[in-house]
């Protein structure tokens, strides 16, 4: 009796070796692994799964011609309620500590769906002090804040290969944001020439809209000579038609 339970275990753990060196051919089906009593945790009883430990932070912030202004930790996803008290309690009061004098404020923001809602553009036109900017779809290439969040993220990405040990909290992770903001904000030239850079990104932009304007006027009269072309083809088949008839009509005669 003996003999044959241990011819069992055996048996079962040769099973299960074999389930688990074969388990990419049993993806999406059901199996019974059997094992000996004690071995649940055997290597060969255990898939290993890796997790890749990314964490990341969301964060606000924004710039002007004199450089970049305040960096702000969000709590989770940004919606339209969070953003209004983001512009109220954050980037007006932050604005006016470093542009005092300005009378007017004139904000650009992208056309994101919190950005653009109606309880948002509620809050703007409620404070006649703050121009908006009427920003064209689709244009993240006129936003200078895409290249000074690149540049953000580049020293990130630098600072953190310099340190031993890679951040593992959030709290962690948003003091290296905070020192690479720090960093970029101190670049004034390289802030400088992004804002420089604005004039020529929109003559860039209204060349190159002149240029789909061209090609697709160019393509409309394509078209449109394509579509004549075969009405012609159509009138002179329906003609040569009419003139067989008459001709046949003729020689019956």
């Amino acid at each position: 009796m003996k003999n044959n339970v241990e011819t069992d275990q055996e048996e079962k753990k040769e099973l299960a070796e074999s389930l688990v060196k074969n388990k990419d051919g049993l993806e999406g089906m059901e199996a019974n692994v059997y094992r000996s009593r004690g071995s649940r945790y055997d290597p060969t009883h255990v898939a290993i799964r890796f997790r890749s430990g990314r964490i990341s932070v969301p964060y606000w912030g924004w710039m002007s011609s004199d450089g970049l202004g305040v960096l702000w930790r969000l709590d989770g996803n940004l919606n339209a309620q969070q953003y209004k008290v983001l512009l109220e309690n954050v980037m007006l009061p932050s604005v006016r500590m470093i542009h005092p004098d300005d009378d007017e404020i004139i904000f650009q923001q992208d056309n994101h769906r919190v950005h653009t809602c109606g309880e948002v553009m509620r809050w703007f036109s409620e404070r006649p002090y703050i121009r908006l900017i009427e920003w064209p779809p689709c244009s993240p290439d006129l936003n200078v804040l895409e290249n000074e969040w690149s540049e953000v993220k580049k020293t990130v990405n630098t600072m953190i290969n310099t340190i031993p040990r890679r951040p593992t909290t959030k709290d962690a992770l948003w003091n290296i944001i905070e020192d690479a903001w720090d960093r970029v904000s101190s670049r004034r030239q390289y802030l400088r020439r992004l804002i420089a850079s604005i004039p020529r990104r929109m003559q860039e932009t209204d060349r190159d809209r002149q240029r789909q304007t061209d090609r697709q006027t160019e393509t409309d009269r394509q078209r449109q000579t394509d579509r004549d072309r075969q009405t012609d083809r159509q009138t002179d088949r329906q003609t040569d038609r009419q003139t067989d008839r008459q001709t046949d009509r003729q020689i019956d005669r």
